[in-house]
């Protein structure tokens, strides 16, 4: 069985199959071979330097216009100073942001589960409640560098449950999934599918795509939806690829809505961008 993808889905197709007890091998194909993070246990905390106000306040240092960018070195110095000052009973640390697709790492992050140190879980619930904020405030040659560092990113800020996790380690371990990169192209051939990657060339007979829609991208089930929105003068194509109301009556939330990250939308992420919308429609 081979599995087009390396992300969230395709990990979710794994484990599927694992929990229906197939025992034939499987391999985990993709251009990076990156495997999400793993999830730690939540402390409850929340972040206190990286906030949304805080990064309004260096914008306002920065020429008060809403308008005036920022640079991500600047919120980092600006950030790390007060992360210096944590005190022994609140540990923290910057996070070790690697392409995570082998057995070792992944099984490091299980044990990291319980870690005390907050700067991984800092990073993944800041990257969706202040992310898109910062976005807007950023240049373009600054949101062109963490474009092509997409892979790696969504796969820190997005990771995948424990559960998931040791159930991808085990497999790993037995032999029974591997985990390759290097994909260029997949084609029907004969009824099977022929796959170019950087070493050759494969067929398998079973493929389940699992990779996702491209950032931004208005997936086919939206186009008509997209379509009539811009026809009817309501929204307008963002360059991105995506959505911007034009009209004061429309909002649009989630990876539908221009201007924003290039990470796909959190469940929480989408809540509180909807909950926003309906403080505003109902008055308050």
């Amino acid at each position: 069985m081979t599995v087009l993808g390396s992300g969230l889905t395709a990990v979710d197709v794994v484990v599927a199959l694992a929990a229906r007890g197939y025992r034939g091998r499987i391999s985990l194909l993709s251009r990076g071979g990156v495997l999400s993070y793993v999830w730690q246990c939540p402390t409850g905390r929340r972040p206190t330097h990286v906030t949304v106000e805080r990064v309004a306040e260096l914008r306002d240092t920065r020429g008060g216009s809403s308008r005036s960018p920022i640079s991500p070195d600047c919120c980092a110095r600006r950030w790390r100073r007060p992360a210096r000052t944590s005190t022994p009973s609140r540990p923290t640390s910057a996070p070790r942001v690697r392409p995570t697709g082998s057995a070792v790492r992944l099984r490091q992050q299980l044990v990291e589960v319980g870690d005390a140190r907050i700067g991984r879980r800092v990073l993944q619930e800041t990257a969706h409640s202040v992310g898109p904020y910062a976005w807007r405030l950023l240049c373009e040659p600054d949101r062109a560098w963490l474009r092509r560092h997409l892979r790696t990113a969504a796969s820190v800020v997005s990771p995948m449950v424990p559960v998931n996790a040791a159930v991808l380690l085990r497999l790993l371990d037995s032999g029974q999934l591997t985990v390759s990169s290097g994909v260029r192209a997949v084609e029907p051939v004969n009824g099977r599918f022929r796959i170019r990657h950087v070493a050759g060339e494969r067929t398998t007979s079973a493929l389940v795509n699992a990779v996702n829609a491209a950032p931004q991208a208005v997936p086919a089930w939206a186009r008509d939806l997209a379509h009539s929105l811009t026809h009817a003068g309501l929204a307008t194509p963002h360059p991105a690829g995506v959505l911007v109301p034009t009209d004061p009556r429309l909002y649009v939330v989630g990876d539908l809505a221009g201007g924003g990250p290039f990470l796909t939308s959190s469940i929480a992420g989408v809540a509180a961008q909807a909950a926003r919308v309906a403080g505003v429609l109902g008055g308050r």
